[in-house]
Order: structure tokens, then C-alpha cells, then sequence
């Protein structure tokens, strides 16, 4: 349905060949992640968004106010590596105790869709969870697998869970960790590693076993990442979107270009060899498009037998025909001649 209504959002927003990426290769793996794509987009965004561009254009993108303001709030961060490796950073005590209901599954989609590259389509994702006691009781993991798993370009190569240690806190860490890690055990086969932040260079070297740069983690951890940087981020997007945006139609309605046209056939003229036929089609002729295409039919069928039957008659009077007449006279005549002769070779003079 979407790629009949707005093909060229489909084209860009959904590549096949991230998808084919994503699934090694299997094309009837990548359809069915490109299809599900579309289904929970259809499902998060609603009736009124989900054919509207991924575009952060409040009024004419896909992204409501809130789904704006939670992205914008570094609730997700993706930083891309100078290896080409992507690390996506999950804070929630970002979102500062607020509960956007659908709006994280919403903003994965925008990241997802924009932000992916291709060594990540193929190895995946680093994701690191920064595990604070704020804004974490309302996580929904099991719909965030849900749609980054099976209908996200892309996959989560490894789970980091960095464990704040807070005084008096250390027994709800403790459980959100654990219930997080067995989350990921159990629906994905992601390997999970947790980490107690204790120090600096736990941290880091943590981290640097997986290939990620301590200047890469946010200060509160370290490191040189400052959340000014979103905000050159956002700039650059709008950029972006702005320029695009003339290129994409911004409601959901069908493009006039894949409408389908109003074709009228030129009238026929009338032949004075054979009547037009101009069948009834009003209500009261009690005629419908059935029964007239079936009395054409009737009526060229019975044209084709006459035609059959004068080709058969005017065979039979033809020059064929004439021939067999023409051979039966001469041998009767050839008879007669023959008879005669043998009558007077018999008489006497």
C-alpha cells in the first residue's frame, strides 16, 4: 500500500539494499524486514503520520511535537566512529521524568532511517545503556527489540550496560541490571556485558575492548562527548530535510503523478455500411456491463459462423468445383466415344 502511494518515500526511507544487509544476503528475509518496516511504522505513527515524510518539520513530517522533543533531548544518541563502527548511547535520566508513550519506538525509526550507515547494516550496532535509577521504571525493552530487531536496516552487534554506583541505590541497580540483561538473553541472541562504573578507567577499559574510544563517552562518564553536538546535529538535519523536503509530497494523499488519468475515447463516426451499436446502461434499461460484453460476444461469434458457412458455400460453385464437373463429363464422354467405335469395328458393309 505504501509503495502505491507514495513510492518515492518508500524508495528513500526504506532502501531494500540496507535490508538485503541486514539479513546477510536472504532476499525473502530482507522483503519481510522491509515489509514489518512499514507495518510498525504504520503502527507507532498512526493513520495520519505514517505515510508522511521521516523529517523532524513539525506539521508535514512524521514526527510529532513530542517525538521531536525527545529526540532533541539525547535520549538516543548515534556518534559514528573513526573506524566507520556506530555506538548508539541510551540515556534515559535524559528525558528527566517524563514518560512519552510510543515516542522512543518513534525516534528509533527517524535514527534508524537517517542515521544508519552501511558498515553498520552489515556488523551491527554498539549500543551502550546507561544504567541510572532516573527515567529507567518506564523502559519498554520488549518493543524496543521488537521493532530495532526485526524491522530496523540494521542490527545490535553487542549490549554495554554501564551500572551507575549510587549510595543506597546499589539493590535497584543491582535488579535493573539484571532483569535488563536477562531481557536481551532471552529475545535476542546479543551477548550482554555489564559493567559497574566504579571508576574512570574501569570504563574505559571496558570500552576499549570493544573498540570504542573513551572521547566518544559522555563527560559524566569521562569522556569528551558534549550534548552541544546534538544540537549541530539537529541544525545539520534540518538543513538537510529542508533541502529534500521540496522533493517529497507532504500529506497523505496519492501523488497526482500516479493518479490514474481520465481517458476519454475519441467519438466513432457512423458508417453507412454497418450501425453503430450504443448499448443502454441506465438504470432502467436493466442492462448491465456483464450482459452486454456477453451479447458482443454472442453477436461476433454468430458473424464469424455466417462467414464460416458462406466461405463453405462459395467453395462448393468455385473453380474446384467446376473441375470435378468438368473431369466427370469427359469420362462419360470418353465412354460414349469408346462404345461407339467398338459398335463399328463389329458391323459388316
Amino acid at each position: 500500500m505504501a509503495r502505491e502511494l507514495v513510492p518515492d518515500i518508500v524508495a528513500i526511507e526504506s532502501d531494500p539494499l540496507k535490508h538485503l544487509r541486514a539479513e546477510d544476503g536472504h532476499a525473502r528475509k530482507a522483503a519481510t524486514r522491509v515489509a514489518l518496516y512499514w507495518k510498525k511504522r504504520r503502527q507507532y505513527f498512526g493513520e495520519g503520520r505514517w505515510l508522511r515524510p521521516m523529517t523532524q518539520t513539525e506539521g508535514t513530517g512524521a514526527l510529532s511535537a513530542e517525538d521531536i522533543a525527545v529526540l532533541r533531548s539525547g535520549y538516543i544518541v548515534i556518534v559514528t566512529l573513526h573506524s566507520g563502527l556506530q555506538v548508539a548511547m541510551i540515556d534515559p535520566s535524559r528525558l528527566a521524568g517524563r514518560d512519552p508513550a510510543e515516542a522512543r519506538e518513534r525516534c528509533i525509526f527517524y535514527l534508524c532511517t537517517h542515521e544508519i550507515k552501511d558498515r553498520s547494516t552489515r556488523h551491527g550496532l554498539e549500543v551502550i545503556f546507561l544504567l541510572t535509577p532516573y527515567g529507567f521504571a518506564s523502559e519498554r525493552h520488549t518493543e524496543m527489540i521488537d521493532v530495532l530487531y526485526r524491522a530496523m536496516p540494521t542490527k545490535v552487534r553487542h549490549l554495554t550496560i554501564l551500572q551507575s554506583i549510587q549510595e543506597g541505590r546499589k539493590e535497584l541497580l543491582d535488579f535493573l541490571a539484571f532483569r535488563l540483561e536477562k531481557t536481551f538473553e532471552i529475545f535476542t541472541p546479543t551477548p550482554v556485558t555489564v559493567v559497574h562504573v566504579d571508576s574512570r578507567q574501569t570504563v574505559i577499559g571496558a570500552l576499549e575492548r570493544r573498540g570504542i574510544h573513551w572521547r566518544y563517552l559522555p563527560k559524566q562518564l569521562g569522556g569528551d562527548y558534549d550534548y552541544s553536538m546534538l544540537s549541530e546535529w539537529v541544525q545539520t538535519r534540518l538543513a538537510v530535510e529542508n533541502a529534500m523536503g521540496a522533493a517529497l509530497p507532504p500529506r497523505n494523499e496519492i501523488p497526482p503523478s500516479f493518479r490514474k488519468p481520465s481517458f476519454k475515447h475519441p467519438p466513432l463516426k457512423k458508417s453507412s455500411s454497418h450501425m453503430l451499436f450504443k448499448p443502454d446502461l441506465s438504470p432502467s434499461s436493466g442492462h448491465s456491463i456483464t450482459s452486454i460484453m456477453w451479447s458482443t460476444m454472442d453477436r461476433k461469434r454468430r458473424t464469424n459462423r455466417k462467414c464460416r458457412k458462406r466461405r463453405y458455400h462459395n467453395s462448393l460453385g468455385g473453380p474446384q468445383h467446376n473441375m470435378i464437373q468438368d473431369r466427370d463429363v469427359a469420362r462419360n464422354m470418353k465412354e460414349i466415344l469408346s462404345n461407339a467405335l467398338e459398335a463399328t469395328s463389329n458391323m459388316s458393309f
